[in-house]
């Protein structure tokens, strides 16, 4: 089982690698995801994987998380915060904000657009369930009554 940290730096490489805006416009096809054909299994045979160029530092990233009474969304964000303020780290970013909206979907919607429209080199998503996916979650979980 990955660590949180290690589900961190996977999501920000990942992210860096797709969400590098000012690359959008040299876009070129490139066959297979990547040297491991176990890493990436595309639902279609004729799916196109996509590369883009790679953009040089330093980098504005945005972790964008729903509802935090939660323990371990809690703990993503303090390992978020402690990763980036490694030195190392550090300079490899001119920003990193972290925002969360509670439990409103849209708020968390408009919270991404807003960084991609702001320029954001990467925006990770912690997404929020819609309310009714939470009740339903939660009536589970209640014990039966006898």
């Amino acid at each position: 089982m990955l660590s949180g940290i290690h589900v961190l730096r996977a999501a920000a490489s990942a992210a860096l690698a797709l969400c590098a805006s000012a690359a959008f416009a040299q876009v070129s096809i490139v066959s297979g995801p990547s040297s491991d054909p176990t890493c990436l299994v595309p639902w279609r045979s004729d799916t196109k994987f996509i590369k883009y160029p790679k953009k040089n530092g330093p980098y504005r990233i945005a972790l964008v998380n729903g509802y935090i009474a939660n323990t371990w969304r809690i703990q993503m964000i303090k390992t978020a915060k402690a990763y980036t303020a490694q030195p190392a780290v550090a300079a490899k970013l001119k920003e990193f904000k972290v925002v969360s909206t509670g439990e409103d979907v849209p708020a968390q919607i408009s919270a991404v657009n807003n960084f991609i429209d702001a320029g954001y080199d990467a925006v990770i998503v912690d997404a929020q369930n819609p309310p009714h996916s939470a009740q339903r979650s939660a009536a589970r979980r209640k014990p039966a009554s006898c």
